[in-house]
């Protein structure tokens, strides 16, 4: 017995997919290149077709938490922006390792691909 989980067939597919992508593009490190927007784009895509219960869940998840957002006067706290679903999280950390998703930056270039990501009526 081993210690890792077996990679589902699907897994497996998607994984050789998306690295067959990012080889074809030149191995973009980041989203500061067209082909780097491409292959999140591609990340995304391919994560809501696969994953299409956790993508439903997530819209249904964020309309929820942006309908019972209170007006920015009345927060104690700050806010999350953009919640990323563990899968979709993982996918792109794994393309994308050296990139940091809780930056300012990041967040407003994922927002335009998958706005549904999107936790706040606030502006990123």
């Amino acid at each position: 017995m081993n210690d890792f989980d077996n990679v589902s067939k699907n897994g497996a597919a998607i994984s050789r997919a998306l690295v067959e992508i990012w080889e074809r593009f030149g191995k973009p490190e980041d989203f500061t290149t067209k082909a780097g927007i491409v292959l999140l784009s591609e990340i995304i895509n391919v994560w809501k077709y696969f994953y299409r219960e956790e993508y439903l869940a997530t819209i249904h998840d964020n309309k929820l938490t942006i309908s019972l957002e209170k007006h920015k006067s009345q927060m104690k706290m700050g806010y999350i922006p953009i919640a990323y679903p563990p899968t979709l999280f993982n996918l792109i950390k794994a393309m994308f390792p050296n990139v940091n998703l809780s930056s300012r930056k990041t967040q407003k270039t994922i927002q335009k691909l998958a706005s549904f990501l999107k936790q706040t009526q606030l502006k990123i």
